[in-house]
């Protein structure tokens, strides 16, 4: 018993011995192969580039060289409209073949460091952007890949601020086509192509993870062309991105905010109109801050030539605060024109009154006399009447207010909805 199972303990030391012995020869030689490729590597790249120019691009005075282009979309910034320009972050791809390149074996070599600055690269460059760099942290953000065909692949991480040319006219409710050109730029169609690598649809991908603060992406849109110039034909891609502008923002900060204020105007209509100073201050409070509102409206946006939908809206609630004011000074007006007719009317009274006084100091009366005492009395039946007419002038001041109370929100209702149905037909047209 005791020898069986010293011998069991022996066969589990033996067993644990040869499988260590056979991992560390296994990591041996795995660590060998390794040596072997990356020395197999270097001496390729070594012997690809002993002889290199890279001042001349592959097939030099041939066929001319097709790069192929694709890319990924991470991220869209925020579209200027001030500025009338957009930002993006993207990995701009791009494959061409090089027989220049060539190498024996099966795998692809995967390069860094100061490698690119030895081979030839096209100059690709995007003919719209107003500035871009390249991102270097924590190293230059870019990869070479080599085939034994000779095909290079080349991916960069690239942010670039590119021009987009706006049509404002629909302003809040517009859509924006912003445009990316992509080609060389000294390499005419003689000496390089551009196409896209999958394909229009499939060569343009994108992070679902983009959003915009004001406008939703629809569509990016991606086409081959040919720009002709002086110096000769050249090869260009093109994209193009379809944005459509979320209302939500002005109905929050522009829209609404107006509706209150014209609203507050309205309010003077219940004030009496004899409250002069009450509601010159309040039909001046909102003019000032309807004044304000527009101008600070216009201030975001650039100075354009033709009006936007948003300055007729912006122009129609100021008419109506200010029409509010010109309310109040007709009915002023009217007030004060009716007040000097009835103080005209009292001086009359006075001077009847001081007449028949005197007529009455006579003991006889003449034929005269009597003619002229009923000439005073009808001249004072028609002044009171006038007075009981004077009377009735609050009554129509109130009459004023009270229609005002009603045809100003009524109009401002119906027009609001011409308006709307117009920009929403009109913005709907392609």
């Amino acid at each position: 018993m005791v020898l069986q199972t010293l011998w069991m303990v022996f066969l589990v030391i033996f067993l644990d011995f040869g499988s260590a012995t056979q991992t560390d020869q296994d990591s041996t030689d795995s660590h060998a192969l390794e040596e072997a490729r990356t020395l197999n590597a270097t001496n390729t790249l070594d012997l690809l580039l002993k002889n290199y120019d890279k001042r001349l691009r592959p097939k030099f005075g041939g066929r001319p060289v097709t790069v192929y282009v694709d890319l990924y979309i991470v991220d869209i910034g925020e579209i200027s409209v001030t500025n009338m320009d957009y930002r993006m972050t993207m990995y701009f791809r791009q494959t061409w073949e090089d027989p220049r390149l060539k190498f024996s074996g099966n795998d692809q070599i995967v390069a860094q460091g100061d490698i690119l600055d030895k081979i030839w690269i096209p100059d690709t460059y995007f003919n719209n952007e107003k500035k871009s760099n390249f991102h270097e942290i924590t190293k230059k953000n870019y990869v070479l890949i080599f085939w034994p065909n000779g095909t290079v692949f080349f991916s960069i991480r690239i942010s670039l601020t590119g021009v987009c040319r706006m049509n404002l006219r629909k302003y809040p409710m517009d859509s924006q086509k912003c445009m990316l050109n992509i080609m060389s730029y000294s390499y005419s169609e003689t000496d390089a192509k551009y196409t896209w690598k999958r394909g229009h649809v499939k060569s343009v991908e994108q992070s679902p993870d983009i959003s915009l603060p004001q406008m939703d992406l629809v569509s990016i849109r991606a086409s081959e062309t040919t720009d002709i110039y002086s110096t000769g034909n050249y090869s260009r891609l093109g994209l193009v991105f379809s944005f459509k502008r979320r209302l939500s923002l002005f109905i929050t900060e522009t829209y609404i905010p107006s509706i209150m204020i014209v609203a507050l105007s309205w309010i003077s209509f219940w004030i009496n109109y004899k409250a002069a100073p009450a509601r010159v201050a309040l039909c001046i409070t909102t003019v000032l801050t309807m004044i304000t509102l527009t101008s600070a409206v216009r201030n975001s946006l650039p100075r354009v030539t033709y009006t936007k939908y948003s300055d007729w809206i912006l122009i129609l609630c100021l008419i109506y605060v200010f029409g509010a004011l010109v309310e109040f000074a007709i009915i002023n007006f009217h007030d004060s024109l009716e007040a000097r007719k009835r103080e005209n009317l009292n001086n009359k009274l006075r001077s009847i009154d001081v007449e028949r006084g005197s007529d009455a100091g006579y003991r006889s009366r003449t034929e005269s006399s009597d003619l002229k005492t009923k000439y005073l009395q009808r001249q004072m039946s028609s002044l009171r009447e006038k007075m009981k007419s004077f009377t009735e002038q609050d009554v129509n001041v109130q009459k004023i207010d009270s229609r005002a109370r009603v045809l100003f929100p009524l109009s401002f209702l119906i027009i609001n909805l011409i308006f709307w149905i117009y920009f929403i037909v009109d913005s709907s047209r392609a």
